[in-house]
């Protein structure tokens, strides 16, 4: 039987083994004095989901497996990237249960 997050699962393994080589961090966010190591970081790996996979609805748990940055952390910095114009989010839900956002890069390579 597949589990809840079956779907997250197959997308770590799948992501994961694109990542061993290393995530490329684009040069517009890398010399961005605005974003600090954790928001480049999130928004490389959220370029890179985009480009990949398409836009998906993303969970901060999922985010948190993929970089192992604190989950806290992950939700405190998409809300200032959001703040800051980098991103723009949409809560996606099944029903009347929230399952996570959709994120929409608004500052691309």
């Amino acid at each position: 039987m597949r589990t809840k997050n079956f779907i997250e699962d197959v997308l770590i393994k799948d992501i994961s083994k694109d990542l061993i080589g290393g995530l490329n961090i684009p040069i517009i966010y890398l010399l961005d004095t605005k974003l600090n190591s954790s928001r480049k970081i999130l928004l490389s790996v959220l370029l890179y989901i985009e480009d990949h996979y398409g836009n998906k609805i993303i969970q901060v748990s999922y985010l948190n497996r993929l970089t192992g940055i604190d989950v806290g952390i992950i939700t405190n910095e998409l809300k200032r990237l959001e703040s800051l114009g980098y991103v723009e989010s949409k809560l996606e839900f099944n029903g009347s249960i929230a399952i996570g956002k959709r994120f929409y890069l608004k500052i691309k390579p």
